[in-house]
């Protein structure tokens, strides 16, 4: 298989490749040659346009910026709100864990005070019965 050479051989082939190229160019660059130049007209109709693209846009931009600045003012106010909110709960639960100490506290004086009475209790039923005083009819063993 023979492979075609990009080189023209002939002048034949010289013409050829050259009217191709010619054709081509015009091909490409012809449209351009005949564009009319636009009119004022329709050159002021684009400005006009343009202009009302840009303060649409501008108008567009602005109703954002309000609706950033609001939903920020809100954010903001949550933010307080949940602050303000924190702080109520920390201090309740402060509150409630002073509470919890105290309650504890009581809680394990009362257990002291129990033993000591059941302690007493316990000494002068003892006192008792080495004296022989009866408190109550309990006191005495049961018949048999």
């Amino acid at each position: 298989m023979q492979n075609a050479s990009p080189i023209p051989r002939t002048w034949q082939e010289f013409i050829w490749l050259s009217l191709a190229a010619i054709l081509g160019y015009l091909a490409t660059h012809l449209p351009s040659l005949f564009r009319r130049k636009p009119t004022q007209i329709e050159t002021e109709k684009a400005r006009a346009e343009i202009r009302h693209l840009e303060v649409e846009s501008d108008v567009h931009a602005g109703g954002f910026m309000v609706e950033l600045m609001k939903a920020s003012a809100q954010a903001t106010l949550d933010a307080e709100r949940l602050r303000a909110q924190m702080e109520f709960q920390r201090d309740r639960a402060d509150r409630m864990e002073e509470e919890r100490d105290e309650l504890e506290t009581r809680n394990e004086l009362q257990v002291i005070e129990l033993r000591m009475r059941d302690a007493d209790i316990k000494k002068l039923k003892g006192l008792l019965d080495v004296h022989g005083i009866k408190f109550s009819e309990f006191d005495e063993p049961p018949e048999s």
